[in-house]
């Protein structure tokens, strides 16, 4: 059973579709589906009611996706964990500023923000022509 398998049971579950499904975790079809059927044959269950038009957990099911899902919230706690503890921070990071004060302020900020920022180096400036009102 990999965390893998854990995240293709609840996003059929979200969907009640595979290609859905499939899509929303970045694979194909016919792997989702196998990953899925490998994990019911490992379990030796059935998660998933299969017919023409729906896709619905059996009764067992509903609890392994239950569980599943609190597997995949604790990986993620794990993560954040990580993240903290490391002191890291890492994306994109866009900011909007007006072309008037740019030449100010945005050399200052990406001086102070490369020495403090740790991986996040990519910085994306829109100039702002015109406020909202």
């Amino acid at each position: 059973m990999t965390l893998q398998q854990m995240e293709y049971i609840v996003a059929l579950d979200k969907y009640r579709h595979f290609v859905l499904a499939a899509e929303a975790c970045g694979v194909t079809q016919p792997t989702l589906s196998a990953m899925i059927q490998k994990l019911e044959e490992e379990l030796d269950v059935k998660i998933f009611n299969r017919d023409r038009k729906n896709i619905t957990p059996t009764r067992i099911g509903e609890k392994i996706i239950r569980q599943a899902q609190i597997v995949l919230n604790e990986t993620q706690c794990i993560k954040e964990v990580v993240a903290d503890e490391t002191d890291s921070m890492n994306g994109n990071l866009r900011i909007g500023i007006l072309p008037t004060i740019a030449p100010y302020l945005v050399p200052d900020f990406i001086h102070h923000s490369r020495t403090d920022a740790g991986k996040a180096s990519v910085f994306t400036f829109h100039q702002i022509t015109a406020l909202k009102e």
